[in-house]
C-alpha cells in the first residue's frame, strides 16, 4: 500500500515538475541539485514579495492613485498585482513540494522549459514592482522594515517549523548520498539550522518587551479613514 502511494506521488510529482510521465532512460544520473536551488530561491522570492504587499497594503489607495496618474485609467491595481504574486508564490511553493518528493524518491530533476519561462516572467515581474515601489513610494520601505521587526519572532517559528518539515527529506537524501555528498548536505543542513536557531539574538521585536520597558499609552489615536470619504468633504460644498 505504502508504495503505491509513493508510486503515485512520484507519477503525479514528475508529470508537474518535468512534465514527464514515464521514467527516463538516463534516470541513474546524478540528481541536478541546481534545479533545485532554483526552484527554492524562486519560492523564497515569491512568499518575500507577497510579505512585502501585505506590509504596504495600508497605503494600497496611494499604489492605487500613483498608478491611475500614469496610466489614466482608474483600477484597483494593487488588488491586482496582490492576486498575481499570491498565484505565483503558491506555483513556487507547490514546484518546490514536487522537487521535494522527487530527491525524497531519488528521482532525478528534470525542471520542464515551460517552468523556467514562468519564472523569467516572475522575475521580471518582481524586480520591476520593486522597483516602482523604490522609484514612487520610497517612504514605504521603513513600513516593510517595521512589520518585519515586529514579525520577526512569529517568522522564526515558522521557519523552524519548516525545517522540522523537511528534515525527513534531507535525512533520506543523506543516507542514500555518497560520502562527499554527505558532507555537503550535512554541512548546509547544519549552517541553515544554526543560522535559523540562532537568529532570535538579533530579533529585536517591540512585541518581546519587558512589562517596566513598555512605553507610554498614547493620548490620541487617530485613523485616516476611507479615502475615498474625504472627497466628498470638497465636492458638497458647491452643490446645493
Amino acid at each position: 500500500m505504502l508504495s503505491q502511494v509513493c508510486l503515485c506521488c512520484l507519477f503525479f510529482s514528475r508529470g508537474f515538475y518535468s512534465c514527464r510521465w514515464t521514467e527516463s532512460s538516463s534516470q541513474r544520473r546524478k540528481c541536478r541539485w541546481l534545479s533545485l536551488l532554483v526552484v527554492t530561491l524562486m519560492s523564497l522570492l515569491s512568499l518575500c514579495w507577497l510579505y512585502i504587499c501585505f506590509a504596504i497594503s495600508n497605503d494600497q489607495q496611494n499604489v492605487n492613485e500613483v498608478i491611475f496618474r500614469t496610466l489614466k485609467t482608474w483600477l484597483n491595481y494593487f488588488l491586482v498585482v496582490v492576486i498575481i504574486s499570491a498565484v505565483l508564490a503558491s506555483y513556487c511553493i507547490l514546484l518546490l513540494l514536487f522537487a521535494l518528493i522527487q530527491v525524497a524518491l531519488a528521482e532525478q530533476l528534470h525542471l520542464h522549459w515551460l517552468h523556467k519561462i514562468i519564472f523569467c516572467f516572475c522575475v521580471i515581474f518582481i524586480t520591476a514592482l520593486a522597483s516602482g515601489v523604490s522609484i514612487k513610494g520610497r517612504e514605504e520601505w521603513p513600513t516593510v522594515l517595521t512589520l518585519l521587526q515586529a514579525t520577526a519572532p512569529f517568522l522564526q517559528f515558522g521557519a523552524v517549523g519548516a525545517l522540522t518539515l523537511l528534515s525527513p527529506f534531507v535525512f533520506h537524501r543523506f543516507h542514500l548520498a555518497k560520502t562527499r555528498s554527505k558532507m555537503v548536505i550535512a554541512g548546509m543542513f547544519l549552517v541553515v539550522s544554526a543560522a535559523i536557531f540562532l537568529c532570535p539574538l538579533l530579533i529585536h521585536s517591540p512585541c518581546l518587551i519587558e512589562v517596566q520597558e513598555l512605553p507610554e499609552k498614547p493620548k490620541l489615536i487617530g485613523h485616516r479613514g476611507a479615502p475615498m470619504v474625504s472627497v466628498l468633504f470638497y465636492l458638497a460644498p458647491p452643490c446645493k
